[in-house]
């Protein structure tokens, strides 16, 4: 049994004010993928199950399996070649569906479906209830990233430079889009797209960032994010599209900071001064940024800074927001009892309140961790990549 120990201070009225009715439906929550959930979670906060299912992947890099909840259900595929929807209380499974080969990206979920890929390029749509097969779709190389649900379509983004749009009632293709690179890359690990307005943002491994047209797929607009290809063991955050007031969208650019960029024309707009940045999320009128060894939170507007706050255990991996908390994902090192030999990566979790940036809870998991949280109805779910689901919260 994997070791799970979770320690904090029992905060006064930290879950006040929380919905406990919160979803989690997609990779870092929702189509523009903000990474914020109105809901949070009560203090202390413990470790109330883990789950053993199968391998959750078949290599040690690139990884970005998580988890994702509706309605008190989570929804979960495998290496083992398997997909499962689990009880977000017990663990038990209400159902389990075969795939044709191993599951290593997250799914989507809306109220009657559940969609995702395999690593040989075939895209399921179940029924959420049941996991029966409603209808299947085969793209030409595997996925690596989630599904996009947006209006009537599922946009998908399989690691061959294309983007697919797909009726979510029938599954029959609507558009293609590719996109053409003069530099040399190899398959992309993360680039779930985002959507807002009337556009959907992609981002490919030769360092482009493109708009694409919702209805038709015909390119807007692309601009340069990185100046060099990404390797293919690289996990990167996938672009954020803000509030369509907002008329702006965020991705994380060569220097390591987050950038905004106009949704119209793809100009740069503002670039926010936080030094190898990791991974942000939008939250009404600020952001949040993990970079470094510390969590800084700014006007989305100004790009003036709100507080600053330094982790734990130095570089975060994730972060994520939840009702009046943010929370940070890392790792750390540890020796036996506590000393510098034998040392071996743990996972650690910790959480700060989203107005000043006070640490309020932390604790340390027993494995690695390497991929997004997912929380919803006062929980919240990791996976790590030997293949447990772990859910956290208040008993």
């Amino acid at each position: 049994m994997t070791l799970l120990f979770i320690y904090g201070c029992a905060v006064s009225g930290g879950g006040e004010g929380l919905s406990s009715d919160s979803k989690w439906p997609t990779y870092l929550h929702d189509a523009g993928r903000s990474a914020y959930s109105s809901g949070g979670i009560d203090f202390p906060a413990a470790g109330l199950w883990s789950k053993k299912i199968l391998p959750f992947f078949s290599s040690g890099e690139g990884f970005i399996v998580s988890p994702v909840i509706l309605d008190g259900v989570i929804y979960v595929g495998s290496a083992g070649k398997r997909f499962y929807a689990l009880d977000i209380e017990t663990g038990g499974a209400i159902w389990s569906f075969k795939t044709d080969s191993p599951v290593e990206a997250p799914a989507s979920v809306d109220e009657s479906r559940v969609y995702f890929g395999t690593s040989e390029g075939t895209f399921y749509c179940l029924d959420r209830n049941t996991g029966f097969e409603l209808w299947k779709f085969k793209a030409r190389s595997e996925t690596h990233s989630a599904p996009t649900l947006y209006n009537d379509y599922v946009y998908l983004t399989p690691a061959d430079n294309r983007v697919y749009a797909l009726k979510k009632e029938t599954g029959e293709k609507v558009w293609t889009y590719t996109h053409n690179s003069a530099k040399f890359v190899f398959s992309r690990f993360n680039n779930s797209a985002a959507a807002e307005g009337i556009s959907i943002f992609a981002f490919f491994p030769d360092g482009y960032m493109v708009s694409l047209d919702a209805a038709n797929g015909k390119e807007l607009w692309k601009t340069s994010i990185l100046t060099e290809a990404l390797p293919s063991a690289e996990v990167r955050r996938t672009p954020l599209a803000g509030r369509a007031e907002d008329g702006r969208v965020y991705a994380i650019d060569a220097s390591g900071m987050v950038t905004a960029f106009d949704v119209k024309t793809g100009k740069e707009l503002l670039r926010y001064g936080v030094a190898e940045a990791v991974d942000f999320a939008l939250a009404g009128g600020t952001l949040f940024m993990a970079g470094g060894a510390s969590i800084t939170a700014m006007d989305v507007s100004t790009g003036s800074t709100l507080w600053k706050a330094d982790t734990s255990y130095g570089k975060p991996l994730f972060l994520a927001v939840a009702g009046e908390q943010v929370f940070i994902i890392s790792n750390y090192e540890s020796g036996i009892f506590g000393t510098n030999y034998w040392k071996s990566s743990r996972g650690y979790v910790e959480a700060f309140l989203a107005k000043d940036g006070t640490r309020v809870w932390g604790g340390k998991i027993g494995p690695v961790l390497s991929t997004a949280p997912a929380l919803a109805q006062g929980r919240m779910a990791l996976v790590t990549p030997e293949g447990r689901l772990m859910v956290l919260g208040s008993r």
